[in-house]
């Protein structure tokens, strides 16, 4: 769900399943974009939580069984004319329980409408946490293009 008021959006998500191994995976996601601006009007800071929690560890999937909950502050910016779009977003995180760790995640990527029906889309990702009590590292390159027939 999402909620906006003069003081900024909340938005929250939460998920509660059972994986085919019969082992509950709850995750939750809480985020408050203010409606302050300090860096400009194409900046806007957040703050965020994040837990998942389950009932038993397995090798074949995340399943932290201290759970794990971290806390992060961030901000994305986004820049746009008719033709393309930029945005980049970056995020600081630290442990509020279990097996979560200090963490950060930084992204950039964008869009360009080359002709009136190809468009070139390019992102760029990675992060840095803690799973299963030890550092874990990821990023990823995607290019796409879309093409209107």
């Amino acid at each position: 769900g999402s909620w906006g008021s003069e003081a900024g959006v909340l938005s929250g998500r939460a998920s509660w399943y059972s994986i085919s191994d019969h082992n509950p995976l709850r995750t939750a996601s809480l985020k408050f974009a203010p409606s302050w601006r300090p860096l400009g009007l194409w900046f806007k800071p957040y703050v965020s939580l994040d837990t998942r929690d389950v009932k038993f560890n397995t090798p074949n999937y995340w399943s932290p069984i201290d759970g794990s909950g971290s806390a992060g502050l961030g901000a994305t910016a986004e820049w746009s004319e008719k033709d393309w779009f930029f945005y980049m977003a970056g995020q600081l995180g630290a442990r509020v329980y279990g097996e979560a760790g200090s963490s950060w995640s930084a992204s950039v990527g964008g869009q360009r409408w080359l002709n009136r029906d190809t468009a070139l889309t390019v992102n760029l990702w990675g992060m840095s946490s803690v799973r299963d009590k030890a550092r874990y590292k990821a990023h990823s390159l995607s290019v796409k293009v879309d093409r209107l027939w």
